[in-house]
């Protein structure tokens, strides 16, 4: 193909930017995309000739952005951002690819489905290229170091130095962390896509697993220094008695089994039930346990089937009030709120 052909398909796009909120309107000035602003969230739909996608914003709080990007275009485009301000941001590619990478610097920013990135930005320039006829799909979150370090909190010292630093505003360079999207991350990642809920409880409830995916991929980095030399040991036989362990967490919610009495009903000793665990499914076991419940109860209030009482008990809350506590920490909702919709 000449040099010619290729720029029929090729659309450049660059963007000086002081602030996120600035990318909007200049993807809009620059590539006549449609650009709607609406109280807290931000929509840019592609033109027809160009291809189909939306990029979707939603401005949580002060400190927390949430982006949905679903891109499939017709032409190659290339984005060229100077980047004036300073975030932390973590990104997943569920499907497709994205190319970029910090110029100047061996910093690579590539995404591919199924891998996430999270990234450390100060003032510098990228350049991004995606592809034309595929669908990219990005879910992507800018948080507040103040906010990631109140997550952290007596954790610090074990993570990597260099996110420790980033975190106490003591380091000025650019850091990336990539890593496999692990299955809890996938869960919550489906629950931002297909949310369920509307106006004021749709923030809370994206606030609350865009921390959830924070929280999970610091929880990789807190871990890393010790658990990654266990992984490495695990073998199959292993990893069938890690998922063992989880279907007997989740038969027993009512009574559930010590983590040594777990350990010792699968075959492992603790430590590396522990370990295992969080790398097969990004948590702990009860981190896990405490997710499903608060999964399952939220499915049987939408079926209807069941008040909230009966709910508890199903899960396996004896105090009614225990229950309603960590569902609304969950979900930003109370239980009965959320039955009286159903």
């Amino acid at each position: 193909m000449s040099n010619a052909d290729i720029n029929k398909v090729m659309m450049k796009v660059s963007i000086s930017l002081n602030d996120i909120q600035e990318f909007f309107p200049e993807m809009q000035r620059q590539t006549g995309f449609y650009y709607q602003s609406i109280a807290k969230e931000k929509f840019l739909n592609f033109s027809n000739q160009l291809g189909k996608g939306q990029i979707y914003n939603l401005h949580l709080r002060d400190g927390i952005e949430l982006y949905l990007q679903d891109w499939n275009l017709e032409e190659n485009l290339i984005i060229k951002a100077n980047t004036k301000y300073s975030s932390l941001g973590l990104g997943f590619c569920l499907s497709g690819n994205l190319e970029a990478e910090v110029i100047g610097s061996k910093v690579d920013l590539s995404l591919t489905a199924g891998r996430n990135l999270l990234l450390h930005s100060n003032a510098y320039k990228a350049t991004m290229e995606i592809p034309a006829r595929q669908n990219l799909f990005l879910v992507e979150m800018s948080i507040d170091s103040q906010i990631i370090k109140s997550i952290v909190e007596d954790e610090c010292e074990q993570i990597d130095y260099s996110l420790q630093s980033l975190i106490e505003c003591q380091d000025s360079k650019i850091y990336a962390w990539s890593g496999i999207t692990n299955p809890a991350m996938k869960i919550a990642l489906n629950q931002i896509i297909n949310c369920p809920y509307k106006n004021l409880t749709k923030h809370f409830y994206l606030e609350s697993k865009t921390l959830e995916l924070v929280s999970l991929k610091l929880a990789e980095l807190t871990d890393s220094k010790t658990e990654n030399k266990i992984y490495k040991k695990l073998r199959a036989d292993e990893v069938e008695r890690i998922y063992f362990a989880r279907d007997v967490l989740i038969s027993n919610l009512e009574n559930p089994p010590s983590l040594l009495s777990l350990a010792q009903i699968v075959g492992l000793n603790e430590h590396k039930l522990k370990l295992g665990f969080r790398q097969v499914f990004g948590t702990t076991a009860f981190g896990y346990l405490h997710q499903y419940k608060m999964e399952r109860s939220r499915l049987l209030l939408e079926s209807g089937l069941m008040n909230v009482t009966e709910v508890a008990s199903a899960v396996g809350y004896s105090n009614f009030s225990h229950f309603t506590a960590a569902f609304k920490r969950k979900f930003g909702i109370n239980p009965s709120a959320l039955k009286s919709r159903f």
